[in-house]
């Protein structure tokens, strides 16, 4: 009878262990995103920070001990998991898995980097097919039997593939080309990159960056000033624009491509009688073309400190069209020629507009003004280096001889996970 009472309160010892261990425990699992802020903290303290949030453990290889010593300072704010542990593989060289429920950490190894190695291809046909400059007509009148009518085009030299790739490898995760199995090269006109997944993504944060940086387009105006302002100086700061805007007369607005040459215009072309040519005893009439108007042969390219502009302006400010009546010896009129003259009002500079500014053209006692608007800020973002945490640019240094690591913190886990 003993016995068989002990046996049952072992039973029910064993199922009551058994149900405080599926109530009690916590299985570990990956968060989505990860909060951590350290300030020249050991790394280990990341490592412990990154295994509370996902209720683990931490298994540390004593291999790991002199990096995991090593000082940071992280302020992470809702990042995805994935890139903290790329974190600490690109930037420490150390691999964190999640195994059970506990975070091993070992030292990350090229046969283990190279098992996530992926190839993507990178389609750059938009980053290197040539664009083409619009230069503007002669604005000078036209000699006789001919004219300039409509702007030529002429294209500009077209980028080469291996240009991209020399600056993959300088500016996305530099210390990454040098593993085993990664490489980067042309294929077919693209840029074929055998890499990590976390450093395609940054290749591919690149790439989007130069592309909006090509497709970035200037909306520009051009204004006739009803007095030229008082304030002196070949350009007007936005505050001194605002002033001066309410003022003047919009005459030309036009959207030009960054970095290119665009031809702009609005008025009259006129064609007339300009000689008269004698063939075979017949007086033939030679017709040529002029404009009058405005005429803006202008070159806008957006940077950090605003748009620099290289602009030729031409406005015509009054136009005659006396005729002559043309005759022979005997004074029998053979027919009748226009002899146009035009004032107008040249400029041909370089100007930095600062944002939201403008930059004046004085010409006597007349004025105009140019605005350029940019319609993407890619012009101003820092062109790399990327890292694995999505920062651009240089990282802040690391405190100097960092403190030892206390004995014994090589291995630590959490109550009732570890």
């Amino acid at each position: 009878m003993s016995t068989c009472v002990r046996t049952v309160r072992s039973a029910l010892r064993l199922a009551l262990l058994l149900a405080w261990l599926a109530t009690g425990a916590h299985a570990a699992a990956i968060p989505e995103r990860v909060d951590l802020t350290l300030d020249a903290a050991p790394l280990l303290d990341a490592v412990e920070a990154l295994a509370r949030q996902c209720q683990a453990g931490v298994i540390a290889d004593p291999a790991c001990s002199d990096r995991l010593a090593g000082r940071v300072t992280w302020h992470l704010v809702k990042v995805p998991w994935d890139r903290a542990l790329a974190m600490l593989a690109d930037d420490h060289g150390l691999r964190v898995v999640l195994a059970g429920d506990h975070l091993q950490v070992t030292l990350a190894t090229m046969s283990a980097l190279y098992a996530e190695l992926t190839t993507v291809t990178y389609d750059l046909r938009v980053l290197t097919e040539a664009l083409h400059d619009r230069k503007g007509p002669n604005l000078e009148p036209p000699v006789p039997q001919g004219s300039h009518i409509g702007p030529p085009t002429e294209p500009e030299s077209k980028p080469e593939i291996n240009e991209f790739i020399e600056l993959v490898q300088k500016f996305v995760a530099p210390d990454a080309w040098k593993g085993e199995g990664v490489a980067i090269s042309e294929y077919n006109g693209a840029v074929a990159v055998t890499q990590v997944p976390a450093v395609q993504q940054l290749i591919r944060a690149a790439f989007a960056q130069l592309e909006r940086r090509r497709a970035t387009q200037l909306v520009c105006r051009f204004y006739r000033l009803a007095t030229p302002p008082t304030a002196v100086g070949a350009t007007l700061d936005a505050a001194q624009w605002a002033g001066v805007a309410p003022t003047a007369t919009l005459a030309e607005a036009a959207l030009a491509h960054h970095g290119k040459r665009q031809h702009i215009a609005s008025g009259h072309e006129r064609l007339y009688v300009q000689d008269l040519d004698l063939n075979q005893f017949v007086h033939v009439p030679i017709v040529a073309a002029l404009g009058t108007g405005i005429d803006l042969d202008l070159t806008a390219t957006a940077t950090i400190a605003g748009v620099l502009v290289d602009l030729r302006l031409m406005a015509t400010v009054d136009a005659q069209w006396p005729t002559r009546e043309v005759s022979d010896d005997h004074g029998e009129v053979l027919g009748v020629i226009t002899t146009p003259r035009l004032a107008t009002d040249t400029s041909s500079d370089t100007r930095l507009i600062p944002p939201g500014g403008a930059a004046i053209y004085r010409c006597g006692t007349r004025a105009y003004a140019l605005t350029c608007e940019v319609l993407s800020d890619a012009g101003g973002q820092p062109f790399g280096p990327w890292h694995a945490d999505g920062t651009i640019g240089d990282k802040p240094v690391p405190p100097a001889d960092p403190a030892p690591t206390p004995a014994g913190r090589a291995v630590s886990g959490n109550p009732g996970n570890f």
